[in-house]
């Protein structure tokens, strides 16, 4: 195998800097609930993939509907599937006080739970979404760049510019840091 032409690394470096840009959101994700919470969430992921998916039925219903359209009910649905998973298991595991690392499992049974239900609803073969992008690549400097790439790049920029920003002294704009409040002490009646 011989070395790499300069287009061959330019285009690896691009490729590899969406995956890396990639990754450091799903680790934002990973902070975030991990500070808000008090436990590795492993059934972050299948959060988001459920409301996507959610998303996507959206469009097979309702064509007409507008990406943002489609954008708040994937949020919305992630929301309400977060909302449901935290009130039906890890508020009453919580409540009886099992250790953190039955926590944990029950993250990683919810995960296990929202994967096979989603095979169950939409099947294990891959589906896809309208155009978004468009299918031109973007030319910087002789660099030519995917829109999936470009957008990538944006949006993990924009977020982590904008966690980066807030001060862990004050509460931030966005809830990239949840504010942290000292816990009010219960009285001897509350802790029965």
């Amino acid at each position: 195998m011989g070395a790499l032409s300069v287009s061959q690394f330019v285009d690896l470096m691009v490729g590899g800097l969406a995956v890396g840009c990639v990754y450091s959101l799903i680790a934002l994700g990973f902070a975030m609930i991990m500070r808000a919470t008090n436990i590795i969430h492993f059934a972050q992921g299948e959060v988001m993939m459920l409301g996507c998916m959610c998303g996507l039925t959206s469009v097979w219903l309702l064509p007409v509907l507008p990406l943002l359209a489609v954008v708040a009910v994937g949020m919305a649905a992630s929301g309400i599937i977060a909302v449901a998973m935290e009130l039906a298991v890890y508020r009453t595991l919580r409540r009886r006080r099992v250790p953190i690392m039955n926590l944990i499992t029950a993250t990683v049974g919810m995960s296990i739970l929202c994967i096979n239900a989603a095979r169950i609803v939409w099947g294990s073969e891959p589906l896809r979404f309208p155009e978004l992008f468009a299918t031109t690549a973007y030319e910087f400097g002789g660099v030519r760049v995917s829109p999936q790439l470009f957008w990538i790049w944006s949006w993990a920029s924009a977020s982590w510019l904008r966690c980066s920003s807030s001060s862990s002294t004050r509460a931030p704009a966005l809830p990239c840091r949840p504010w942290r409040r000292t816990p009010k002490r219960r009285s001897s009646w509350e802790q029965t």
